[in-house]
């Protein structure tokens, strides 16, 4: 034999060792690398990017707290400041920085459960949860819980490393334990330091029930204290250095408090708000919740067979690891493959929550009574405890932040499966072993499938399948190597070059509310605002309060407005700021109006995916001066006033310049006479993809001398995604395809008239004297108008949304169909009864019937009453209807005085 030979032999040998001694961490590896790997560099979320221009920032001089806002503990935006440093501003670097985090989960679970489970079945277990954790379709491989998640599972694994060795001096896994807890806390401090409080009362727990004295509590809490203060203390004066650490100290704390409504809405808030999402998942977990206290009994009965369950569990964890991996190649290959699989899915994080919270709960209670009777309390009793003691922390630091969430569930399915294979070593369960992890490789190919199919969903946001994205930009440095979407690509290549055609890189751009990412494409900044990311939780209101006089005083030459929606907004509001307009809105509606008022030329809605668009404007003059305003704060108690022609015209082209104003109020003040109009065209014209969501009061007023000749889709607003009350319109002639006198579409259920009355004449294939083609609501409105149709006619001419009390004169509608009256429950009247007083009662019980309402919800918070037979809704807080009056032989009208 050869000295190569004998060479290669010892390598061999030793490369057998390697793989015996780490098979099952090399398949974790594997497995969650080719997942990860696979997936890392397709589809580009637009509000991903908030850390490579925190970083940019930072790597240009600014210094984070002082010089912009960051609420979050400031370890993971240094992270990437310094590796944006040194490798460049690329995502391709940082999506291989994911690869890596993703593999260190796995590898850190699978570490924990071994302490306690065989290595198979931790394989399996470990997999499985890290497939899960990354199915949570709002998070990207690098994002910066993903960091958080390891520090987190560290602090755990060296936590059971220091209860497996208690009578043992453990004080290094502590001190150890403390360093990890420490970095937790430096990502992300509100679950950090609840993690901290937590293993603290753990620590003092665990020295009560195994009998030790005073002396081994303060070694031990000494210990985990030591190692979680040092690295505090490292960052806090490298804060003091720079002259942050005072803005730091507020920032991230009353500051980041108050933009998550308080400590009580902190604490408690996401409880009652994900109420309906633990009870759709009690079902389940009870189920499951019953098989482990079932499997518990019959292992009390029956003596497991270690060494044939072990070789079992080694085989299909091998099994499992291959199938997996075939299984997601194939998928990455066959969209419909992948996509058949879609269905019920097995798990939550509130069904792991109700699993896992109840267990830790019987142990607590089990571990007690050992101690109360002094029989013996075994490690594996403690580490359990430690386990699903950490999971519940973590999981209610997640909840604090709005809800459960797949990533921080981890622990708990890691720990479900583990118990429920480890339960099943005794003979007769091989099959039913089987079973459960066949339903584990479900668990992990629906979750990496949900990933694929649905690659980002974040408040409305959402982004293309991984299957759609195979195109790769030539022009955008940044982006390089990431592949995307052609409707993406598309979106993405029209911003960069309208902002880089008409700005130069010494101007400023803005971009609102969560796509900094724009500044580092355009290679723009922006224009010194402290808010560098404006949305909900993550900006104080003082300093998005303070931007808007930023941006008056040194204004962008380029405003982009990604169009967030009005649910992402009234959820905030309502979670966060108890109903009240969030700053972050107040900025929406302050860009807006700015953009329309001072010079900018709108280049129009940009569409990449279905439910994502852009406004984007810029300034090619340079000159800022304001050319409108209207009146008022656009808000309740002082909203906008139209109150001539110019203003109803104004508020027209804000809408053409996408200007939504949803949430904003106006209110007419005066009778507009639109006669100097030749042909009005609809405020938010339809197929226009712009829209009114606001509330318009015409306080009891009317519109007069409305033309509307456009021979398509007529009325005053064409699109109509708000309110509209108190409003007449007369004397008017409206003539075109789908008419509506008010609308003549809605933009979803939402939209409303109310309290409305129109006498004008309306001529069209379908013609409403009201509205046609609504899917909202239409509410105690009349109307006197004629309507000649040639498909429909009547006061609704489309038969598609909500009506109730609404009353048309019978003998003004015509259609040459017959009886085509669009929606049926119109009332249609005689003369006689339409001036009578009958209907004037009728309506002014409908009004007093909504009023009391009001006042009965105020009271006390029921919104059914059964008086008035009457449900509570959010728009009667919005508005006051104004009564009806009767005119002597005519209709009835408003009462105004």
């Amino acid at each position: 034999m050869n000295c190569y030979e004998i060479s290669r032999n010892v390598f061999v040998q030793r490369l057998s060792a390697i793989w015996i001694k780490f098979r099952y961490v090399i398949i974790v590896i594997i497995t969650s690398g080719c997942y990860a790997g696979i997936l890392f560099n397709q589809t580009f979320p637009f509000s991903e990017g908030w850390y490579t221009y925190y970083a940019q920032c930072i790597n240009n001089g600014q210094i984070v707290y002082k010089d912009f806002d960051y609420l979050f503990t400031p370890l993971y935006i240094n992270l990437i400041s310094l590796i944006t440093k040194v490798f460049g501003y690329k995502l391709i670097v940082l999506r291989f920085i994911g690869i890596i985090f993703f593999c260190l989960i796995a590898c850190i679970v699978f570490m924990i459960l071994k302490e306690v489970f065989s290595q198979g079945i931790s394989c399996i277990a470990s997999i499985t949860a890290v497939f899960f954790l990354q199915s949570e379709v709002c998070q990207v491989f690098y994002d910066y819980v993903r960091l958080m998640d390891i520090f987190a599972c560290l602090t755990i694994l060296f936590l059971v490393k220091a209860v497996k060795r208690f009578n043992q001096k453990p004080y290094i896994y502590l001190f150890a334990s403390g360093i990890s807890n420490a970095l937790f806390f430096l990502v992300k401090q509100n679950m950090g330091i609840l993690f901290c409080i937590y293993v603290i009362i753990l620590l003092i727990c665990l020295n009560v029930v195994l009998s030790l004295k005073f002396k081994s509590i303060r070694k031990t809490l000494g210990c985990f204290l030591l190692g979680f203060i040092i690295p505090i203390i490292i960052t806090s004066f490298t804060m003091m250095i720079n002259g942050s650490f005072v803005y730091f100290f507020k920032q991230t704390g009353s500051d980041a408090i108050a933009a998550k409504g308080g400590i009580l809405a902190i604490l408690f808030g996401w409880i009652k708000n994900n109420r309906i999402s633990f009870l759709n998942s009690m079902k389940f977990s009870v189920l499951l919740l019953i098989i482990l206290v079932f499997l518990y009994i019959i292992n009390k009965k029956f003596l497991p067979e270690n060494k044939e369950g072990k070789r079992l569990d080694n085989l299909l964890s091998y099994i499992y690891a291959c199938i997996t991996i075939i299984t997601i190649v194939i998928f990455a290959r066959s969209e419909s493959i992948a996509t058949s699989i879609n269905g019920y899915a097995l798990l939550s994080p509130y069904s792991v929550f109700l699993v896992v919270f109840p267990i830790f709960c019987m142990l607590v209670i089990h571990v007690i009574i050992l101690k109360v009777k002094k029989q013996l309390i075994t490690n594996k009793e403690l580490i359990f405890i430690v386990i699903t003691g950490s999971y519940f922390a973590i999981s209610y630091g997640c909840g604090m932040s709005g809800g459960l969430a797949e990533g921080q569930a981890t622990i708990g399915v890691a720990f479900i499966v583990s118990l429920l294979l480890s339960s099943m070593d005794f003979k007769w369960a091989r099959v039913p072993k089987c079973v459960v992890v066949m339903l584990c490789f479900w668990v992990t190919i629906q979750s990496a499938e949900k990933k694929m199919e649905y690659t980002y969903n974040w408040w409305g946001l959402d982004e293309s399948n991984f299957w759609d994205s195979g195109r790769l930009s030539d022009d955008i440095e940044i982006l390089e190597g990431i592949a995307l979407s052609e409707e993406t690509l598309n979106a993405v290549e029209t911003i960069y070059r309208v902002i880089t055609d008409n700005t130069t890189e010494n101007d400023s751009i803005y971009c609102f509310p969560q796509i900094p990412i724009f500044y580092s494409i355009c290679n723009r900044t922006d224009p010194g605002v402290r808010a560098k990311v404006q949305w909900f939780d993550v900006a104080s209101d003082s300093s998005i309060q303070q931007d808007i006089s930023v941006i008056e005083k040194n204004p962008p030459r380029a405003i982009l407005i990604y169009e967030t929606s009005e649910y992402a907004y009234s959820s905030h509001e309502k979670a966060f700021r108890l109903g009240e307009i969030s700053a972050t809105r107040k900025m929406k509606q302050f860009l807006l109006d700015y953009a329309c008022q001072h010079g900018y030329t709108f280049y129009g809605r940009i569409t990449s995916t279905k439910n994502n668009h852009f406004l984007l404007y810029y300034n090619e003059s340079e000159n800022y001066e304001q050319t409108y305003s209207f009146l008022g704060d656009g808000t309740m108690n002082s909203p906008y006033i139209i109150e001539n022609e110019n203003d109803l015209l104004e508020l027209k082209k804000s809408v053409d310049y996408g200007n939504d104003f949803s949430g904003v109020y106006f209110r007419q003040t005066k009778d507009i006479d639109l006669s100097s109009v030749e042909n009005w065209k609809p405020i938010g014209e339809f197929m226009s993809g712009m829209y009114f969501g606001g509330i318009y009061d015409g306080g009891g007023h009317v519109i007069r001398n409305l033309h509307c000749l456009d021979g398509g889709d007529c009325g005053l607003f064409g699109q109509l995604g708000g309110i509209v009350c108190n409003l007449g319109i007369v004397d008017s002639y409206i003539s075109g395809s789908c008419v509506g006198v008010i609308a003549s579409h809605s933009i979803g259920e939402n939209a409303m008239v109310i309290n409305c009355y129109t006498d004008t004449e309306v001529r069209g294939l379908r013609a409403g004297g009201i509205v046609d083609d609504f899917a909202g609501s239409i509410y105690n409105c009349i109307t006197n108008s004629q309507c000649h149709g040639i498909e429909y006619a009547g006061a609704v001419s489309y038969d598609n949304g909500s009506v109730k009390n609404v009353f048309a004169l019978a003998e003004n509608i015509s259609s040459e169909i017959i009886n085509s009256y669009g929606n049926s429950d119109v009332k249609y009247t005689t003369k006689d009864y339409f001036e009578s007083r009958n209907l004037v009662q009728i309506l002014n019980e409908e009004i007093r019937k909504i009023n009391e309402c009001k006042i009965y919800f105020q009271e006390t918070g029921e919104t059914y009453n059964e008086n008035m037979s009457l449900s509570y809704a959010e728009w009667m807080s919005k508005i006051d209807l104004i009564p009806w009056k009767n005119v002597q032989n005519s209709y009835p009208v408003f009462d105004t005085k």
